[in-house]
């Protein structure tokens, strides 16, 4: 995330990243609702479905994660949502969250929005930049 957040250029932050939303694998043949999934068959779902990364945001550790006062919501929440939410990030001292509004106001600063670019592979598994 620091990387990719202070690079030059669009920032696109995916659902749920900011918080480290997990994909919930735990969702049933039953409950799958995405198309490619579903014309599939029970033993094989799993491989096409999307479902995993559109379960609801996790807005805190009410009932549906505080998405929906809905019985039940279209997927299934995350079972780490009573500890993994907005909420708990925000309150928290160092958090995810924190980190990523951290860099948002740093994207701010004249460097990083017109400042120079350098590159450098230093060997196959590092690669380090300079702003």
């Amino acid at each position: 995330a620091i990387m990719t957040m202070l690079l030059p250029g669009i920032n696109v932050i995916y659902y749920g990243e900011e918080i480290l939303m997990a994909d919930n694998l735990a969702i049933t043949w039953e409950e799958t609702d995405d198309p490619w999934a579903c014309n599939s068959n029970s033993s094989v779902y799993q491989e096409f479905s999307r479902d995993p990364v559109r379960t609801p945001f996790q807005w805190d550790d009410t009932k549906n994660s505080g998405f929906s006062t809905a019985e039940k919501t279209w997927l299934p929440v995350h079972l780490n949502y009573m500890t993994r939410n907005l909420k708990a990030q925000s309150l928290a001292t160092k958090s995810t969250f924190k980190l990523y509004q951290h860099l948002i106001q740093l994207r701010q600063e004249k460097i990083f929005k017109e400042g120079n670019f350098r590159v450098k592979a230093i060997n196959d598994e590092l690669l380090g930049y300079v702003r």
